[in-house]
């Protein structure tokens, strides 16, 4: 990105890309060079964090599409539970490393998996 300087601090917008930038195989060549091992360090903490927010917000997204896409037979569709209430077998893990059976609805699984993103995540 563009870094510009003011009085007493230092803005990076990422947003923009400028005419001078590094070309991408210098970066890469920089990132995997022994030089670089403080910012890849902090590269795969933030990338961690990147990917665990992206992962549960893709899937209650896609779990609040297939609740909603599910087709219900009709006239007696109104009286069935819906899917996301009704409690299935899943394994679950456990300290020792041998899963044990439970009975859990897709939504308590759901949210056991991925929890909500909070205002601060």
């Amino acid at each position: 990105g563009v870094v510009a300087k003011s009085k007493g601090g230092v803005f990076v917008d990422f947003d923009s890309i400028p005419e001078d930038g590094v070309a991408l195989d210098i970066a890469l060549k920089y990132l995997l060079s022994p030089g670089s091992r403080s910012l890849r360090n902090l590269l795969v903490d933030e990338l961690e964090n990147v990917s665990d927010l992206l992962l549960r917000q893709a899937m209650r997204k896609a779990f609040g599409a297939l609740t909603t896409n599910i087709p219900r037979p009709p006239f007696i569709g109104s009286f069935l539970p819906k899917f996301e209430t009704v409690p299935g077998p899943v394994l679950l893990p456990t300290a020792s490393g041998q899963p044990v059976p439970a009975f859990k609805t897709p939504q308590e699984v759901l949210e056991a998996v991925a929890p909500k993103l909070s205002r601060e995540e």
